[in-house]
């Protein structure tokens, strides 16, 4: 019963990886937290973090 609880009761945090262009990188950012980025020429790898606020919707 104990374990039942805790598993409901975490909050994963939803990342995501993607190379993506500067352009793209704008569009995901008001949905996404970017919190790592390394550049490769016009290509960004990144790592996003979904917005708390959009957690549920």
């Amino acid at each position: 019963m104990n374990s039942m609880y805790g598993r409901f009761g975490m909050h994963p945090s939803l990342t995501k990886h993607e190379i993506i262009t500067e352009e793209q990188t704008q569009n995901i950012c008001p949905h996404w937290q970017l919190s790592a980025k390394i550049d490769f020429g016009e290509l960004s790898l990144v790592t996003l973090l979904l917005d708390k606020d959009r957690k549920g919707r």
